[in-house]
This record gives C-alpha cells, structure tokens and sequence, in this order.
C-alpha cells in the first residue's frame, strides 16, 4: 500500500487602505479664540475616524490556503489506501475533491472502454481536532489478452465498496476451457467519513464487456458504466443484430437482450451484487462452435454508496456462418453526499481506464484556510 501525501501553502497578503485629511489657507488675525477651539474640537475626531481604517484593516489579515492529497500510482496492484485525517486547530470547513477508480478495459485491440470512476466536489462543515476518515479506491483490472494466455480472474479495486471481480467462468452453466475474452473489473469508490458515516462518496466505475467469435463485425457497446450510471450494451451485427443490455445502478441485474434474426441465441442475465456497496461479479458465457470453445465474459459492477450490477451475456449465430459470444458492460457505483450532516457539494465523472496493466485509481484532495 503506497501512500502519497504533499501539502502546498499559499499567503495572501492584506491591503491596508486610509483617508487623508486636507487643510489650507491662511488664518485671520481677527478670529477669536473660541472660534479656534471650536473649530478643533470638530477636527479632532474626523482624524480619529480616519486613522481607525488602516487599523481595522491590518486586524483582519487575508488566512493562508493549505492543501494535502492522497492520490494511488499507476500499479497493477488492487490495494486502495486507508488513511485518516486530523482537522487542524481553528478550522470549521473543509474544501474536498473525491474521485473513484475506473473501470478495467477490454481486449487492446478493440475500444472498448471501462467507465469512468466518480467526481465529486464539496464544502465539509467539520469541527477543530476531530478524525475524518479517508479511503481511496483503486481501479479495476482490464483484461487485454485472452484467458487462454492468461488464465486468471480480472480483480476488482479496493476501497469504500469494492469493485466487483471479472471471472469468465462465473455463473457460466458451460463452463470449461477455450478461446476467452472475459470481461473487465470494476473499480473501487473512495469516500470521506466520519465515525464509520459516510460524509461523501464517489463511484468507481463499471468494467468493459468482452466479446469473441467467428466472420464478426460491426461490434459496438460493451463500455463500462461511468460512476451512478448503467453499463453499456454490447451489440453485434452480421446480417442480423443482437443486443445484450449493460448492467444495472443499484445493485440491479441486467435485463434480456434481443437477437433477430438469429440460431441457437442463448443470453443469461447480468448479476446482482452480493452486498450493498460492493460491484458485482462479471459472469462468464460460453458456447461450442465448429469445433472450438469460445468463450467471452461481461464487465463488472463498480463499488460505492451503491454498488452496480454486472452486465448480461449472450451468444449467438447467424446464417450458419459466424457466431459470436459477447458481454455487456456493468454499471458503475453510484456517488454521495451527506446533505443531512451539512455537506454541499457537486457530482460529476472523472478519469477513464487507458487501456494499460495498470489501473486507474482514485484520489482525495483536501483543503483548508488557516
């Protein structure tokens, strides 16, 4: 587990502004005394009054802006980093940007993408001295050469809900050896807490769908969910059509998808996830055809506030002359923020899976003035 921890500090200085006061003339030897002294006591406080404005403006000097980041680097490692952070004496808000791990990728001769891990920007309302706890979620493994080649399970991120694991022989009522291009793995959500209460959380993102066969093209879908959204469908055309669904936010299993026309079309649902943060597993799909085995697996969930379903699998052949098994994306962990505490904030999508051994991870950033 690397950890990687930086502070910059800024300083802003104070302006001091002022009124000047401006006499002329020359007095008359005719003006009597009383009138001089009158005439002073109305001076004297219109300077005081002129004088107390650069005072007050030096008692109220500009605060300096310090910043610390935890941020996971580029490593085919699935750690995630758990930390915790200390609010520093005589600071009540807290500036934070939190961002979930991506989804794995498939196949680097495809672009087939994994999802994009989760963004979320906020104002925390935090009390002097207090312990935040601080997870950072790791991205999910792509699968970029065939589980023939390499044959292993495509590990999800850890973190705040783990991404779920992409396993081509998961949930696959065939099973057994072959040409494989499973799916990708999920990517983990980071999150800032507060006494085992999440304050905010962000999304990892859903992992690719995999796809293989014979005399096949236009192949299209199959991406990750980006961070609280569905995965993508993978679909296929090759003098018919067949669509298979992505997965479902929420820890949703994926609908039924379609073939038309079609032989021998066979498609199983995607996977719901198994506890409420965590992604699903990426099922495996299977089927013999001239002679050969192949197999393909879909993308898994990622984790978060709500972990995302994994997407369907299916197969199918067409015209007796090509076939094909494929999976579809899984959805992404959904993101949060604790408005009930007095949490403000924005969500939004941040980076994606490049297609390399190494995985995308997550990032937290906090910032304060001192």
């Amino acid at each position: 587990m690397d950890d990687s921890n930086s502070s910059e500090q800024h300083h802003e200085t104070g302006i001091r502004s002022g009124g000047s006061i401006r006499s002329g003339g020359s007095p008359s030897r005719t003006i009597r005394r009383r009138t001089i002294v009158k005439g002073a006591a109305w001076s004297l406080p219109v300077l005081a009054a002129a004088a107390a404005v650069p005072m007050a403006a030096a008692s109220t000097p500009a605060c300096a802006t310090q910043k610390t980041f935890f941020t996971l680097p580029d490593s085919p490692s699935a750690a995630g980093i758990t930390t915790s952070f200390i609010v520093p004496a005589k600071v009540t808000s807290l500036t934070v940007i939190v961002a979930g791990g991506a989804g794995g990728s498939t196949r680097a001769d495809w672009t087939i993408l994994g999802g994009n891990g989760g963004l979320v920007t906020a104002t925390i309302p935090v009390v002097p001295g207090e312990t935040l706890d601080l997870v950072v979620g790791q991205g999910g493994a792509s699968r970029l050469t065939p589980y023939t080649t390499n044959p292993s399970i495509a590990t999800g991120g850890q973190g705040f809900g783990k991404g779920g694991d992409a396993d081509p022989a998961a949930s696959n009522p065939d099973g057994g050896p072959g040409t494989w291009w499973g799916g990708a793995a999920g990517g983990a959500g980071s999150a800032i807490s507060r006494a085992g209460q999440p304050l905010v959380v962000a999304g990892g993102g859903g992992g690719a769908g995999g796809i293989y066969g014979y005399n096949w093209y236009y192949v299209s879908g199959g991406r990750g969910g980006d961070a609280g959204k569905a995965g993508e469908a993978n679909w296929s055309e090759s003098g018919g059509r067949m669509d298979i669904p992505g997965g479902l936010v929420g820890g949703g299993a994926a609908g039924l998808g379609t073939a038309t026309p079609s032989n021998n079309f066979f498609l199983l649902p995607g996977l719901a996830t198994a506890s409420p943060r965590d992604g699903a597993v990426g099922g495996g799909v299977s089927r013999d055809y001239a002679g050969s085995r192949l197999g393909s697996g879909a993308g898994a969930g990622g984790g978060g506030y709500a972990g995302g379903g994994s997407g369907a699998r299916g197969g199918t052949a067409f015209a007796g002359s090509s076939y094909v098994v494929e999976g579809a994306g899984g959805a992404g962990g959904t993101s949060y923020l604790d408005t009930a505490s007095g949490v403000i904030g924005t969500t939004s999508t941040w980076k994606q899976n490049t297609r390399t051994t190494a995985r995308q991870g997550g990032t937290i950033t906090i910032e304060w003035c001192a």
